[in-house]
């Protein structure tokens, strides 16, 4: 009978220890399986955030309009800005077209307008000729 209940309890021991055995193989194989979906998940996230990062554009840098020492040279730096001197470029410009003196041609021809219009006769005079008719 002693060796039956030793046997017995050698098979109650090893019953426990696969037992802790199994459960430790079980333990390691859900870790293992675990730590391999956060990986995937890290490279899912990461994925993500490059192809969101690929599709938002970079905002454009502002030209900001440096300081000058004087006002001429802040007046320079603001007309040579490309987006602010536009304005003033086209100002400019019209100034100048509008100071530009006329051609030769176009006087002549404004002074030879003028003498071929008869002149007008004053209205008491206009008044009389039409009486006489």
């Amino acid at each position: 009978m002693r060796s039956s209940s030793l046997k017995s309890q050698l098979l109650e021991n090893n019953r426990e220890e696969v037992k802790s055995i199994i459960s430790c193989y079980i333990l390691c194989s859900l870790f293992s399986s675990l730590k391999k979906m956060q990986a995937n998940n890290a490279k899912a996230m990461s994925a993500r955030a490059e192809a969101v990062k690929a599709l938002v554009k970079p905002k454009e840098v502002k030209p900001k309009i440096p300081k000058g020492v004087s006002r001429r040279l802040d007046r320079l730096a603001y007309i040579a800005h490309p987006k602010l001197g536009k304005r003033a470029r086209a100002r400019i410009a019209k100034g100048l077209r509008l100071c530009r003196p006329k051609a030769k041609d176009q006087t002549k021809a404004q002074a030879a307008a003028p003498a071929s219009i008869p002149a007008q006769v004053p209205k008491g005079a206009q008044a009389t000729t039409k009486a006489t008719e």
